[in-house]
């Protein structure tokens, strides 16, 4: 692994971690934070996401394990002197009793990646213009993920659905004055949809943002 991430170094992509708490308890919720320190040093990491989501099979404590976790994450990247994302809901509000643990999580965050998977929405405007409103009291750049498969919660409805869609996508985000998009998930993309990835210029590289996710 330390040699794929210094492969990827040298052609001038970055790597970052992508974590998915659970965080039972507040112990637990330390033990975890901890645990990435280690990954994140040992691997040399670029910054560290926190895809904090509502739902069975991810977050499972409450508003004091929401901030324990985020106040050990953000003293874990401050000590590697690497940037810290939340990719969570586009509509946090939607999901019953977590607008207060993802507030405590996303304070702490420098940027904020919400999962605009579109799918499934009238149209992309409508899902994106939806996210915008729900995350407008997140103050941190506001940097949105679309969806690039083929499938339920979410996903589109058929190869050329998901390229037209991405295409519709990357034309709004960049219309919108945002300075990176990426997608979810790639091992699961047709091929239409890398044609477009392949064939629509992307924002240029920042000293932030390196590479497009």
């Amino acid at each position: 692994m330390t040699k794929l991430v210094d492969l990827c170094s040298a052609k001038g992509i970055k790597v970052w971690g992508w974590h998915v708490p659970r965080c039972e308890t507040s112990n637990k919720a330390k033990r975890e934070a901890s645990n990435i320190l280690g990954i994140a040093s040992n691997f040399r990491l670029d910054g560290l996401i926190m895809d904090a989501e509502h739902g069975p099979g991810f977050f499972r404590g409450g508003k004091k394990e929401a901030e324990v976790y985020a106040s050990e994450m953000r003293k874990v990247a401050d000590k590697i002197a690497k940037p810290l994302a939340i990719s969570s809901h586009d509509i946090p509000q939607n999901m019953r009793g977590w607008l207060p643990k993802f507030n405590k999580i996303a304070f702490v965050a420098d940027f904020n990646y919400p999962q605009v998977y579109y799918g499934s929405s009238p149209s992309v405007e409508h899902r994106l213009t939806r996210a915008e409103e729900a995350n407008a009291h997140v103050t941190i750049p506001f940097r949105p993920v679309g969806a690039a498969w083929i499938g339920d919660a979410g996903g589109c409805s058929s190869a050329s659905a998901c390229a037209e869609r991405a295409r519709e996508f990357i034309r709004l985000v960049e219309n919108r004055g945002y300075e990176e998009y990426s997608f979810w998930h790639w091992a699961g993309a047709p091929n239409a949809f890398w044609e477009v990835l392949n064939t629509v210029p992307g924002p240029p590289p920042t000293e932030e943002n390196g590479d497009r996710s």
